[in-house]
């Protein structure tokens, strides 16, 4: 097998040296507790058009998936870093759950928000997230091109809650 071209050479150490800046992030102690999410309650998030979305299943169980509609709540898990999960963010939904950690059942995120849709568009997204609080700076260093090609800065909207 002959050897790789510089170029892509170069290329692997650029993807590897912003692997090395990645930070994750731990859940900050509180005092509620979330129960872990059922298969059929995670979804995945992908891009079908310019700005139009669709849920993905992530268990053959699931038979319904629901409308991409109104505000979700994601997750981008250190050993997923090319997906987002996602699940409606009310527990009153049949697909809804209690929060972000129960998505990642409390284990360490590289980011943590919302996402808002109005009829599978997306309107915007943040780094809402009480468990988690990641910094809005992060988006720059814990999500991968192909994570930004989903979530455009444009629609970023960062956290103003004082925590």
């Amino acid at each position: 097998m002959p050897p790789l071209p510089e170029s892509q050479l170069e290329r692997i150490k650029r993807v590897f040296a912003a692997r090395r800046q990645m930070r994750p992030v731990s859940v900050v102690p509180r005092n509620s507790w979330q129960a872990e999410a059922m298969g059929t309650q995670v979804f995945e998030l992908q891009k079908t058009g310019a700005n139009h979305y669709q849920l993905l299943r992530t268990n053959l169980v699931t038979r319904t998936v629901p409308p991409l509609h109104g505000e979700f709540i994601f997750v981008i898990l250190p050993e997923d870093p090319g997906r987002i999960y996602r699940s409606p963010d009310s527990p009153f939904s049949r697909f809804g759950i209690d929060g972000h950690c129960s998505l990642t059942a409390w284990q360490d995120v590289l980011f943590a928000g919302m996402l808002d849709f109005d009829d599978g568009r997306l309107r915007y997204w943040n780094n809402f997230s009480g468990h988690y609080r990641p910094g809005p700076a992060l988006r720059y260093v814990n999500l991968i091109p192909a994570v930004r090609l989903l979530l455009p800065e444009s629609l970023y909207g960062c956290s103003d809650i004082i925590w």
